[in-house]
């Protein structure tokens, strides 16, 4: 038995036409973020203002995105996941066109936080239908698909983003989100149906349920795992460039080709995460995956300033590790709160954002000291005693079993 409430799902949807479409239209929403960044230089240039309004488009999208999954987290568990995923891709669709026409910082502003809103509604949902349709091996293979699908989004989205701006400028690329954005919004209206079990149904006002996510041992572990992997994560992307620049003055298109790399590695390791859930169990995977990235970081303060060979193959096998340390955390998720899956990966996402907040400026504080061992050193101390003091320790693994 794969599939929850099979009589719904098998009268209404095909759950691998519905894993496709949610994960492509997460794909877009991530696209939004990666495609955009190559292009502030003449984003700064075009609309004549200054870095600091510029960066102010990317940090009003990722504020608005992380805190509006909250609310369509709670509206997606008590309302259901279509209508929430149809109305935010429409704010997200709109917004893009405006953003594509915008004629002033300002405005591109306000368009950039209206695109962050609208895009925060696709990841809880995309989470949520796939917990809902799938379980068991069923669940992790599908988690894996879109982890798989999403890891595109920082490989291909800064190289069709460089292209499409430099060819057509800023309104391009979001042009070309709006298209696409309207494309995978005609999909879902036709194909995507209602996910969620009306036997399933969320008890208790937003702020209980928020609770119950957060005083669950086995979740707040998760979510302490989260954010100081996604910390880490931000400290690894913002300053690898600067390393490669520094140490071994590369071209940004050797850097570009190691972030092609790293992300290659991901994806084929996807598959690899699979395999040790079905073989150890979710939880045991979970922990070794966490404690190889906390390794790959080891390496990274011990090794990275060695040669740009070595530097660039320990960053690939940081994606490895990575991809056996990340999936299992969604799936986990999703099985401890059949009734509140939307809502679990929100406080999930909000702890990972978070993370990715703090990650940049805890890094330029730690490469201050011109040290590859004290920034990565630090970023592993910080990582690994995050997973060994939460409640997911190696000594009681076996007691993170999720309902499947």
């Amino acid at each position: 038995m794969t599939i929850i409430n099979r009589l719904h799902v098998d009268r209404d949807m095909n759950p691998r036409v519905a894993l496709y479409l949610v994960s492509s239209s997460s794909l877009l929403s991530g696209f939004a973020q990666f495609s955009y960044n190559p292009i502030l230089p003449q984003v700064q240039q075009e609309l004549q203002t200054s870095l600091y309004w510029v960066n102010m488009t990317v940090t009003v999208f990722t504020v608005a995105m992380a805190m509006m999954q909250l609310v369509f987290g709670v509206i997606a568990d008590r309302k259901g996941r279509r209508s929430v995923l149809l109305v935010g891709m429409c704010v997200f669709v709109l917004a893009s066109f405006g953003a594509a026409i915008a004629h002033s910082v300002m405005t591109l502003i306000l368009y950039r936080m209206l695109q962050g809103v609208g895009a925060a509604a696709i990841p809880v949902v995309t989470a949520a239908v796939i917990g809902d349709l799938f379980e068991g091996d069923q669940r992790t293979k599908a988690m894996g698909n879109y982890q798989l699908i999403m890891a595109l989004s920082p490989a291909i989205g800064p190289l069709i983003g460089g292209i499409i701006g430099a060819s057509f400028g800023y309104w391009g690329i979001f042009l070309f989100i709006a298209m696409a954005g309207l494309l995978m919004l005609s999909a879902n209206f036709v194909w995507l149906k209602e996910s969620k079990s009306t036997n399933q149904k969320s008890q208790g006002s937003p702020v209980k349920r928020f609770k119950a996510v957060l005083q669950e041992r086995k979740s707040t572990a998760v979510m302490l795992i989260g954010g100081a992997q996604a910390f880490s994560s931000s400290i690894v992307m913002v300053f690898i460039p600067n390393i490669f620049h520094d140490h071994f003055a590369l071209s940004p298109a050797i850097t570009g080709l190691s972030f092609f790399l790293m992300s290659l590695s991901f994806m084929i390791s996807v598959k690899m995460a699979e395999f040790l859930e079905q073989r150890w169990g979710i939880a045991k995977s979970f922990i070794f995956g966490c404690w190889m990235n906390v390794v790959s970081l080891i390496l990274f303060s011990l090794l990275v300033a060695s040669s740009p060979s070595i530097a660039i193959m320990l960053f690939c096998f940081y994606g490895v590790t990575y991809a056996l340390a990340m999936p299992p955390a969604i799936t986990i998720l999703t099985g401890l709160f059949p009734e509140d899956r939307a809502t679990a990966v929100a406080v999930y996402n909000v702890c990972r954002n978070i993370g990715m907040a703090l990650g940049p400026l805890a890094g330029a504080m730690f490469y201050m000291t011109n040290s590859t061992f004290v920034l990565f050193g630090a970023t592993a101390l910080i990582y690994g005693v995050s997973v060994g003091f939460s409640s997911v320790t190696p000594d009681n693994v076996k007691r993170l079993q999720v309902r499947q």
